[in-house]
Order: structure tokens, then C-alpha cells, then sequence
């Protein structure tokens, strides 16, 4: 799937090249479309990288050795230049609702290493590094709610942004609670 996916951005990229290169319109349907369509593929290839970054971690379990931490790693990073990218696209072409779901995709990939550094580090007490990674999915998800907030079709998109949210608050405070960070602060203001 990876492979095709690949191909499909080198082919949207000069599709896209050579439109442009026929037109001094940038408003021109086929150029919006294309530029769209790529954001989309890059969106799809992003959530391919993180969902290959989730197997690593889940395959690490209780002990992340090494080699499962560089190739998450590296998962992570192709992740989040491909969310960048399809971001770019988007913005590009004013598309709302895509925006959004790559930055609740962000979100949700900043979520996956503040957990990879859960299971990775010694678990004494929670690290600046995890909570960090917790507060940007929680900014990310702010803003892909802040996108959408005036439009009443995106409903749905919302919901899951809500959810994510939550979920997000949830597992920051569980890690907080289950290896609260005193050396850092009073057991009070965990």
C-alpha cells in the first residue's frame, strides 16, 4: 500500500506541475482538484506511516527495545512530513474540512509518541517529555476544532475531535496519576 501511495503523490506532484505550467489561472478547477486530491493521498500515506509507528509500539509491549524505538521513530517522522505536506495542500485550495482531519491526524500522531515515551522511559515519574507531546495533540486538536467550529456540516468531524480531546486528557492524567512527577512539584499540584 505504501508503494502506491507513493507513486500516487509523484503523480499528483507533476500532474499538478504541468497543469500550472498551461494556465496563469490558480483558480483553475483541475489545478484545485488535483491539489485536493493530493492532500488526500498525502493524509492517507500519513496515517499509513502512523499506523506502522502504532504496530512497532505494539509490538514493543512493556519493553521498547532499540530497534523497535528507531524504526518508530522513523515511522513517526514520515508521519508527520506527510501530514505537513497534505496540510500545505489544503491550505492551498481552502479546504476546511480537510485541514481539520489532517490536524486531528497530527494530534492523534502526537498522542502515539507522548505514549511511545510512556512505554519507553523508566517509569518513575511522568517526563517534561510526555506531558509535552500530550499538550501538542491537545493544542493540535484545539485547532481542527477551531477550523470547524462555524459550520454545521462538519458535525461528525467534531465529534471525533471532542472525543480525541478527551481521550487525550484522560491518558495525560492517568500517567500523571500512576507516576506523578514529584521530584518536580508537590504530590498537591499533580
Amino acid at each position: 500500500m505504501n508503494g502506491r501511495l507513493l507513486l500516487c503523490c509523484k503523480c499528483y506532484a507533476v500532474a499538478i506541475e504541468r497543469a500550472e505550467s498551461m494556465t496563469t489561472d490558480s483558480k483553475c478547477e483541475s489545478i484545485l482538484s488535483l491539489k485536493k486530491k493530493y492532500g488526500e493521498t498525502l493524509d492517507k500515506l500519513g496515517k499509513w506511516y502512523m499506523k506502522e509507528a502504532q504496530s512497532c509500539l505494539q509490538k514493543a509491549g512493556e519493553r521498547f527495545p532499540k530497534e523497535e524505538f528507531q524504526e518508530f521513530e522513523s515511522f513517526y517522522k514520515e508521519s508527520l512530513s506527510c501530514f505537513e505536506s497534505g496540510m500545505s495542500k489544503f491550505k492551498s485550495v481552502d479546504d476546511k474540512a480537510g485541514n481539520a482531519k489532517v490536524m486531528l491526524n497530527i494530534g492523534r500522531l502526537h498522542c502515539l509518541k507522548a505514549k511511545e515515551l510512556c512505554s519507553r522511559t523508566a517509569r518513575n515519574e511522568f517526563s517534561k517529555d510526555e506531558r509535552f507531546f500530550f499538550e501538542q495533540a491537545i493544542i493540535c486538536f484545539k485547532k481542527a476544532f477551531k477550523i470547524l467550529k462555524q459550520g454545521k456540516s462538519f458535525e461528525e468531524i467534531l465529534e471525533l475531535i471532542n472525543f480525541n480531546i478527551a481521550e487525550t486528557y484522560f491518558e495525560m492524567y492517568k500517567q500523571l496519576q500512576d507516576h506523578p512527577p514529584l521530584s518536580a512539584c508537590a504530590q498537591e499540584e499533580v
